[in-house]
Formats: C-alpha cells, sequence, structure tokens
C-alpha cells in the first residue's frame, strides 16, 4: 500500500473513532443537553440567583445554623434544571425521562457527597430586572413550603449551589444542596 493510501486510511479509522465518540457521549448526556441550540428568550438570571445566597445564610444565620458555602458546580447543575424545566414546560423534582435529583447529581456534580435536597420554585409575570425583589419572593415561596424550608434549614448540609432562568416573564428556580463527603 502506497503512503497516500495509507494515511487516508488512517484519517478514515481517526475519523470513525471521533464520530463513535461524539454518539457515545450524546447517547450519556441527558437529553437537555443534546437537545441543540438554547431555546430563544431562555436567559439565566445570574443575579436573582446571587441575590438568593446571602437569603438563605441570613435565615440560617438567624436559626443558629451553620452558613452554606456557595458551589459552582451544583449552581450549573440547579440552572440547567430550571432550564430544562423552561425549555420542556415542566415543573417537578423529577424530569420527564425520569430523572430524580440524585441521578442529575451522580451524572453531573463532580464532588463526593453523602446527603442532597432539592427546592424548585415557579412562577411567571415578575418583573425581571428587579432581582432583589425576585429573589425575595422566590425565599418567601421556600420558606412558606414546609419541606422546602426544612431543606433550608437542615443543619447536615454543607454546600448550596442556586440557578434560576426566565423564558418571557415564566420563572424557574432550583436550589441544591448537598453535605460533603469527608474533607471536602
Amino acid at each position: 500500500m502506497n503512503n497516500t493510501r495509507k494515511h487516508f486510511v488512517i484519517l478514515a479509522l481517526a475519523l470513525s473513532v471521533l464520530l463513535s465518540l461524539a454518539w457515545a457521549r450524546a447517547q450519556w448526556l441527558p437529553p437537555e443537553e443534546v437537545a441543540g441550540p438554547p431555546l430563544p428568550g431562555l436567559i439565566p438570571l445570574y443575579q436573582v440567583a446571587e441575590d438568593i445566597y446571602p437569603l438563605v445564610n441570613e435565615v440560617r444565620r438567624q436559626k443558629g445554623l451553620p452558613l452554606l458555602a456557595r458551589d459552582q458546580g451544583l449552581a450549573v447543575v440547579a440552572l440547567t434544571y430550571s432550564q430544562d424545566m423552561l425549555r420542556r414546560q415542566f415543573f417537578g423534582h423529577t424530569n420527564p425521562d425520569g430523572l430524580s435529583l440524585k441521578a442529575r447529581l451522580i451524572s453531573r456534580y463532580q464532588q463526593p457527597f453523602t446527603k442532597a435536597g432539592e427546592n424548585i420554585w415557579t412562577g411567571s409575570g415578575y418583573d425581571l430586572a428587579n432581582s432583589q425583589l425576585l429573589a425575595r419572593t422566590i425565599m418567601k415561596g421556600w420558606m412558606d413550603s414546609p419541606g422546602h424550608r426544612d431543606n433550608l434549614l437542615d443543619r447536615s448540609f454543607t454546600h448550596l449551589g442556586v440557578g434560576v432562568a426566565a423564558l418571557g416573564r415564566e420563572v424557574r428556580a432550583t436550589q441544591l444542596f448537598v453535605r460533603r463527603s469527608s474533607g471536602q
């Protein structure tokens, strides 16, 4: 076989391997990551998420509880879930594919954890420009709900991630809490 043909065969094999790896990765990723380009009008509300952190820790401080550390990895998972709820028009702790909080964390969160909790919120018609008011509204909703309040006040949680997104004036917010494994 001449050198040109050898190079062509090697190139074809390499391309075949790369395409196979891309296909395999797409099969492993949750559907919201392989769904294609972002939905027009779907926007992350980073400032609202940032405004929620101090509200959570203020409530915990008032109750004599340890403060929660911000966790960027959790925030990414939380934002992705808020966006998925908007994109696919559902609201629940289990997505339409049947993935629960634990399954979502295992596939996307890189840190070891021993316990996890999730708060979600939905609302529409809010002024998205007033991040502090929206953050307080979301927090009030969570504090008024016994199960969500229990997560916020759980002494054993150590880390928090928050993700808030909007589609038009419809909003979804997700809080993820974990207790990291010892030494983390």
